[in-house]
C-alpha cells in the first residue's frame, strides 16, 4: 500500500471509530452501569472568516471545521478538517479549485495526563500530553505534501494563567522543529448555581521555529520567533452538553526576517485577524 493509501486507511478508521463510538454512546447516554466509565464524545463544528495556521495564511476566505473527538482513560482520537466554501484555492498560485470539498483532513492520536499535586507531594499540579497528527490535503495540488507531526506537552493548570509549552516535530516533510507557548485566563460572567454559563477567555501564544521549519514554510533560512498571538472568546454553556463559543485571534510574526517574508507572499500579510464561532456537543 502507498504512503497516501495507508494515510486513506487511518483516516477512514479513524472516523468509523469516531462516528461509530458517538453513535452508540449517544443511544445509551446511560453507560457505566458496568463499572466502567463510558468514553466521552466531542463533536464540533467551527466557522471562521479565514483559515490561519500558526500566523499563515491557507485560506482568506470564510471556511467550515467539524471535528470529532472521542476520549478513554486519557487517550484521544480526533479527526478535523478544513472544508472550503469559495474558490479562494483556484485563483493564480493557488492550491486549486476544493469549493465545497474539504482542502484538509487531519487525524490525532494522543495521551493526557495530570499529575496531582497532593498524591506525589509536588508544589503544583503538572499536566503532560503526548501524540502523533497526520496532516493530509485533498482536492489541492498539495496532495504530495501529507506530513506527520510528533508532538509533546507540558502545562502548569493550577497557575493562574495555566502555562503550557508544546514541542512539535515534523517528521515527513521539513524535519523541523516548532514550540509553541500559551497562556490563558477565564473569568466567569454568568452562573447557574455552581455552573458558569457564560465566561471570558483572554490567551496568548508564542511560537518559535528551528532552521528546517521556518525554511519549509516561511523561506527562511534561520531559526526564531515566528508568530505571536492573542485572543478573546466568549465560551457559553447552554446546556444539555452543548457550547457556542464565539472568538477572536490576532498574530503577527515576531523575528523581522520571518515577518517580511509574509509580507512579500502576494495576498497574504504577516498580519491576521480571525474572527469565528464554535459549535460543540459533548456527552
Amino acid at each position: 500500500m502507498t504512503g497516501n493509501g495507508k494515510r486513506l486507511g487511518w483516516r477512514v478508521g479513524l472516523a468509523a471509530v469516531c462516528c461509530g463510538v458517538a453513535g452508540v454512546f449517544s443511544a445509551s447516554a446511560q453507560g457505566g452501569d458496568d463499572g466502567w466509565p463510558r468514553p466521552s464524545v466531542t463533536l464540533s463544528l467551527d466557522a471562521v472568516n479565514q483559515y490561519v495556521w500558526r500566523g499563515i495564511l491557507y485560506n482568506q476566505d470564510p471556511v467550515l471545521q467539524p471535528s470529532a473527538t472521542v476520549s478513554w482513560f486519557g487517550f484521544s482520537a480526533n479527526i478535523w478538517g478544513s472544508y472550503d466554501t469559495t474558490d479562494y484555492g483556484a485563483h493564480e498560485g493557488g492550491y486549486g479549485d476544493s469549493q465545497w470539498e474539504f482542502a484538509e483532513i487531519d487525524c490525532t492520536l494522543s495521551y493526557s495526563h495530570t499529575f496531582d499535586k497532593a498524591a506525589l507531594d509536588l508544589p503544583v499540579s503538572i499536566g503532560v500530553t503526548v501524540g502523533v497528527i497526520d496532516c493530509t490535503y485533498e482536492n489541492t495540488y498539495w496532495e504530495e505534501l501529507d506530513t506527520t507531526e510528533v508532538f509533546a506537552g507540558v502545562s502548569l493548570p493550577d497557575l493562574l494563567l495555566s502555562p503550557s509549552v508544546t514541542v512539535y516535530r515534523d517528521t515527513n516533510q521539513s524535519d523541523g522543529l516548532y514550540v509553541q507557548g500559551a497562556v490563558s485566563h477565564t473569568i466567569s460572567l454568568l452562573k447557574n448555581g455552581d455552573e458558569d454559563r457564560l465566561g471570558l477567555t483572554l490567551g496568548a501564544t508564542l511560537g518559535w521555529g528551528n532552521r528546517d521549519n521556518n525554511e519549509y514554510y516561511l523561506g527562511v533560512d534561520e531559526s526564531g520567533f515566528a508568530d505571536a498571538g492573542v485572543s478573546a472568546s466568549l465560551p457559553w454553556n447552554i446546556g444539555g452538553g452543548v457550547s457556542l463559543t464565539p472568538y477572536i485571534r490576532y498574530t503577527d510574526f515576531v523575528d523581522h526576517e520571518l515577518r517580511d517574508a509574509r509580507d512579500a507572499v502576494p495576498n497574504a500579510s504577516s498580519e491576521m485577524f480571525v474572527a469565528g464561532a464554535t459549535l460543540a456537543w459533548g456527552f
